[in-house]
């Protein structure tokens, strides 16, 4: 049997790529015939891929990269789709949007957050709900919310949190299947509880404005000089404008002694920053899952995040905050948090295993493919 998985631009293993590759890998294993399929990528980073999931085949629908394209790289997967020969097709780009050529195939459709159709709220819209950003992504929406009423209607819609599903259900009326994206725990579960660790705060995630990295910088005001931020993420050209902003806030607050912005950090060397940081702050307000949170807790950080978004499903309620304010006093609150504590976060990371997803996910393969037309349910 054939099965087709279906991104837009592999620019950076962000969160979506990682999904992506998760499911190819699975299908592979399930004897399945997989094809990735992509608009267009990096050449490393398509090599890396390529030996992660030894036995998928790429395909690259265009010759010509496209970074900078931000949304609209999601519709070109849907305006250049060929006809595919597959018995299911997974679209995995992150927005819930269809493959233009999987009419009448079974089709699941994994939705990381459904910016085509999410109710026009600021907290909801982030970026995107004032000024030229909002022109830019109305834009978007004319054309992609039609296609995301027929996803619906046409295949198996999954969301990577509860908090994703309710929006779905709000916009679309339709109730998703939610299945938790897979996150390297394991990985990070190796690092001792016990290691002397210092009185720092960790940031993990791309630089991007949503992510809430003036914020974190301007709250270090506010708290004991000897307790030191660190910022890890990945960084492309397109991002390159925002982080010399965040490094002249830095410099204008005079923090250069206690913030201090890494990005593309290897692997290794993250682990080692993780391995002597106390906390995990997340900032971004209406996170749709939060993967660097789950995997700082497998690591033994104490998290500290909104009450509002993904991340609020599994953080235990101590260590969530409804303000800035608020956040100042859970940062100093997990500072504190004694060995036990960073266990029990870590036993709730454990829960969101690669493991888990993939008895999840290939459960919910074999009954689409045994009922290849079942719908969302609509109420």
């Amino acid at each position: 049997m054939k099965a087709a998985v279906v991104h837009s631009i592999i620019e950076a293993l962000a969160g979506s790529e990682r999904v992506a590759l998760s499911i190819a890998r699975l299908l592979s294993s399930m004897g399945f015939d997989v094809e990735l399929i992509l608009v267009s990528g990096s050449k490393d980073l398509l090599h890396n891929f390529s030996r992660e999931i030894e036995g998928v085949k790429i395909r690259m629908l265009s010759p010509l990269r496209m970074p900078g394209l931000g949304i609209y790289q999601r519709l070109a997967t849907f305006i250049a789709s060929p006809k595919i020969d597959a018995d299911v097709v997974v679209s995995a780009h992150g927005d819930l949007l269809p493959y233009r050529s999987s009419s009448g195939l079974p089709a699941i459709h994994y939705c990381h957050y459904p910016l085509a159709v999410v109710p026009r709220y600021k907290e909801l819209l982030g970026k995107y709900s004032t000024g030229s950003w909002r022109i830019y992504y109305e834009i978007y929406r004319i054309f992609s919310s039609p296609l995301a009423r027929r996803a619906a209607e046409e295949g198996i819609v999954v969301a990577n949190s509860r908090f994703v599903a309710k929006l779905i259900k709000a916009s679309l009326g339709v109730d998703p299947i939610v299945i938790y994206p897979p996150v390297e725990v394991e990985r990070f579960s190796k690092i001792p509880i016990d290691t002397e660790r210092d009185d720092a705060v960790l940031m993990l995630g791309r630089y991007s404005p949503e992510k809430g990295y003036e914020e974190a910088i301007k709250l270090f005001l506010e708290l004991p000089r000897w307790i030191r931020l660190k910022i890890v993420g990945s960084l492309t050209k397109t991002e390159l404008g925002y982080y010399k902003r965040l490094a002249s806030l830095v410099k204008k607050l005079g923090l250069e002694n206690r913030v201090e912005l890494l990005y593309n950090v290897p692997r290794h060397r993250l682990e080692d920053i993780m391995a002597r940081s106390s906390v995990l702050l997340h900032m971004y307000r209406g996170e749709h899952f939060g993967i660097a949170v789950v995997e700082a807790m497998a690591a033994g950080l104490v998290p500290v995040v909104w009450r509002f978004g993904g991340p609020s499903e599994y953080v235990p309620s101590e260590y969530q905050f409804g303000s800035i304010e608020e956040a100042r006093d859970k940062i100093l609150k997990a500072l504190k948090a004694p060995a036990s504590e960073r266990m029990r976060v870590r036993r709730i990371a454990m829960g969101f295993s690669e493991a888990v997803f993939e008895r999840r996910f290939s459960s919910l393969v074999e009954i689409v493919l045994e009922k290849p037309m079942t719908r969302a349910r609509s109420k």
